[in-house]
């Protein structure tokens, strides 16, 4: 639902800068604070989510989590990774200075990765014909011998 209303949820534009607040902490105006360029992390996770919803219906079932992992990632980082173009130096020295540029999208990937994979074990269960009359992977008397 959430990359579903992303224009209406997020509170500013993904790409919108606010230079003067650059990495700033959790507070009433940036609920998880800011980017070296000033941008709302949260607004940026939330745009993140449509793309990993994109990327995730694109995929297999079996390949859900993997993909939206993927899209997430991609989209945080506005679509495109070029190292040639980074000085890692600062990156790290950003990460130092405000370590939630990286706790928020850790966390939120984590969470829509793990979501993907049990809702595609669920699935599995429910229409494996093997795994049917049995109530699942354990037989009604317990574990199964091997």
């Amino acid at each position: 639902m959430v990359a579903i209303f992303a224009d209406v949820l997020a509170p500013y534009g993904a790409m919108e800068l606010h230079l003067a607040d650059r990495l700033q902490g959790s507070s009433i105006r940036y609920l998880l604070g800011t980017d070296h360029l000033g941008r709302d992390l949260l607004s940026r996770l939330i745009f993140a989510a449509r793309l990993s919803l994109v990327v995730g219906l694109a995929a297999t079932t079996l390949n859900v989590g993997v993909a939206a992992g993927i899209g997430i990632v991609s989209g945080f980082l506005g679509g495109k990774v070029d190292l040639a173009d980074q000085d890692l130096g600062d990156a790290d020295a950003f990460m130092q200075q405000a370590p939630w540029l990286a706790l928020w999208p850790g966390l939120c990937v984590t969470i829509v990765v793990n979501s993907f994979n049990m809702l595609g074990d669920a699935l599995r269960d429910l229409l494996d014909p093997r795994l049917r009359g049995g109530g699942g992977r354990l037989a009604a008397g317990g574990a199964t011998s091997v």
